[in-house]
C-alpha cells in the first residue's frame, strides 16, 4: 500500500526483498528522498507496542 501511494505521487520506488539487497542499494549511492524499513524481531511484541 505504501509503495502504491508513493508511486501515485510521482516518485520512483526502489524496493529490496531482503537486507543484503537493501545494503547494496545504499552502497550504490542511489539518491534517496525517503527510506522506510520493516523489521521483525524474534519474541518481540506486535509492532504497535514497539
Amino acid at each position: 500500500m505504501l509503495i502504491t501511494n508513493v508511486e501515485k505521487l510521482g516518485y520512483a520506488v526502489i524496493e529490496a526483498a531482503e537486507s543484503i539487497a537493501g545494503l547494496k542499494i545504499l552502497q550504490s549511492r542511489a539518491r534517496l528522498g525517503l527510506l522506510t524499513c520493516a523489521f521483525g524481531l524474534p519474541c518481540a511484541p506486535p509492532s504497535p507496542s514497539v
